[in-house]
């Protein structure tokens, strides 16, 4: 009987071992099985006497550890990532730096090795559900009462690292001259920096996380620019942090707002918009019929290699008037990024055009702005692109950024910058400030 299980449990190990192999040339089917068991009959018949000679338990433990091993190595390689990231490319072989190629192999299998997805949602389910601690935290941790938040050192100096007061000076400047700018070609420039998740809710990070972050690199950036009227500042932490009281404004699982956060914002820079433009019109929340929609997942769960986990409400706005702008082909342009889109609606509450330069937070924020103008080009990208904005000849740029990308707020486009004799006109003393500044390390990439 116990030979019997001995060459049962062999056969077993052979038929995965081949499977797992085979599995890089031929899917998931009858013909992989078929194959698989003649392989694994031909490789049984080949070991079962040296096999089994060995003791049941260690029979099982050498099985185990060699599919552990060999697993990783001849299965089927990772093509896509559960963490919303590019996977490591092979790396190019030079005789004149060979080391450079081991290390960058060594990079390239930690991301491609076979069950490397597999390996991801099990560590991630084990420490969500037993030990509620992040397996990066250099990227996001653990909060109170399953709330997730952005953390590691990058993060936390990006947000809660003081400002000089040259680099204040600095931001203040540029907003200063990218509003004057636009409103000589007669377009009104605004700019929404909008909280991370951590200043609207603070007592649900760690106490540690709660020191990391004390200090607030926006609030001192609302505080210096407070009582500027040559900026049009949008600061919507009010309205986030009271909106609370009724319904969550962020999702507990990711980096960004929900849609009735998202609500809040688009209706404060409305309502900043219209002082400017008194016929601008905006939906109130009494337009809508909302829905409670319960879902999981977020970016946040990600990085633990999840799709779902953390249950949280999100909420669903349903216009009561039936009217929708529609998605259209932008027009194409050298500057364009796979992430441009543009919306129209016919019969706009308002006859404007809005452009918008923003980040991911935007995602649920044109929910509501596409359905407020005649026409709405989004540009994804942290400093504004001169060249599409010309182009499409706004009435208004809005200009939203969260706050961990606010240094960008330090750079001025270049196409202002270069315009010496605007700002020579009309702010001398930039130069002065900028100067002082150095910026080069701040690197400008197109989809943040």
């Amino acid at each position: 009987m116990m030979k019997a299980l001995k060459y049962i449990i062999l056969f077993i190990y052979a038929f995965v071992f081949f499977a797992i192999v085979l599995n890089n040339f031929i899917p998931i089917n009858f013909y992989l099985a078929i194959s698989s068991a003649l392989l694994a009959a031909i490789g049984f018949y080949m070991l079962k006497k040296y096999m089994v000679l060995l003791p049941l338990n260690k029979l099982l433990l050498l099985g185990v550890f060699l599919l552990l091993i060999t697993g990783p190595l001849v299965g089927k390689k990772e093509t896509d990532s559960l963490e919303k990231r590019d996977l490591a490319s092979f790396p190019e072989f030079h005789i004149s730096n060979i080391w450079k190629f081991f290390f960058g192999y060594q990079t390239y299998f930690e991301d491609h090795f076979a069950f490397r997805n597999e390996f991801l949602r099990w560590n991630g389910l084990t420490r969500l559900h037993f030990f509620k601690s992040s397996p990066v935290p250099q990227k996001m941790e653990f909060g109170k009462d399953e709330w997730l938040f952005a953390s590691g050192t990058n993060f936390i100096e990006f947000t809660s690292k003081p400002f000089s007061q040259d680099e204040l000076k600095l931001i203040s400047l540029n907003l200063e001259i990218m509003t004057k700018w636009f409103a000589d070609k007669k377009v009104k420039y605004y700019f929404a920096c909008l909280p991370i998740k951590a200043r609207i809710y603070p007592e649900k990070l760690t106490d540690l996380m709660s020191k990391q972050l004390e200090f607030s690199r926006l609030n001192q950036l609302y505080d210096y620019l407070k009582g500027n009227d040559k900026i049009n500042f949008i600061d919507a932490r009010y309205e986030l942090i009271e909106g609370r009281k009724t319904r969550d404004t962020y999702i507990k699982s990711d980096t960004h707002w929900n849609t009735f956060g998202a609500y809040l914002g688009y209706r404060k820079i409305m309502q900043t918009m219209q002082k400017d433009f008194p016929d601008l019109v905006y939906y109130n929340l009494s337009d809508y019929r909302i829905d409670t929609v319960e879902t999981q997942g977020g970016d946040l769960l990600m990085f633990m290699g999840l799709t779902e986990g953390i249950k949280f409400n999100n909420y669903k706005f349903n216009l009561l008037s039936g009217k929708e702008a529609k998605s259209v082909t932008p027009p194409t342009g050298p500057k364009h990024n796979k992430r441009t889109y543009v919306s129209e609606l016919q019969k706009s509450p308002n006859k404007y055009k809005l452009f918008v330069v923003r980040d991911s937070y935007s995602e649920f924020l044109k929910l509501f702005t596409s359905n407020s103008f005649e026409r709405v080009f989004y540009d994804w990208r942290p400093i504004p692109e001169i060249s599409n904005i010309a182009a499409e000849k706004p009435d208004i740029v809005l200009h939203e950024m969260l706050e961990r990308f606010i240094l960008y707020t330090l750079i001025l486009p270049p196409e202002i910058k270069n315009d010496s004799t605007f700002i020579n006109s009309n702010f001398p003393e930039y130069y002065q400030f900028s100067s002082k500044v150095d910026v080069s390390q701040i690197v400008v990439i197109e989809n943040p």
